[in-house]
């Protein structure tokens, strides 16, 4: 006999419900998914981050994430695809410069 499930299922007014304090909040089939807010000594200006996608965060990873690190004026973000086998490159400006598609592993 398998145990039972006691973690609650979240709703989306639960999560409204959350204060403003920075934390990035994402729902996925009730449950509750929790990025802290960076501190500012913990990211000092980098000049590349590289996000390498997993299917329960690619569409925040994609979206949100991008348009706050260009926002922020992150110089380069990179997403890689391992099942696509592509790499998308993002600059500030809000344009894909580059996908590298096809990259290789040997």
């Amino acid at each position: 006999m398998g145990m039972a499930d006691l973690a609650p299922k979240w709703t989306r007014q639960m999560v409204q419900a959350l204060p403003d304090d920075g934390n990035c909040y994402e729902l996925f089939g009730g449950e509750l998914l929790v990025t802290p807010a960076p501190s500012g000594s913990a990211f000092p200006d980098p000049t590349l981050v590289i996000e390498v996608l997993s299917p329960s965060t690619a569409h925040f990873d994609r979206f949100t994430k991008r348009r706050r690190f260009q926002r922020a004026g992150i110089p380069e973000y990179w997403i890689v695809d391992l099942d696509a086998r592509a790499v998308d490159r993002w600059r500030p400006a809000g344009e894909l410069i580059a996908v590298c598609p096809s990259f290789r592993t040997q």
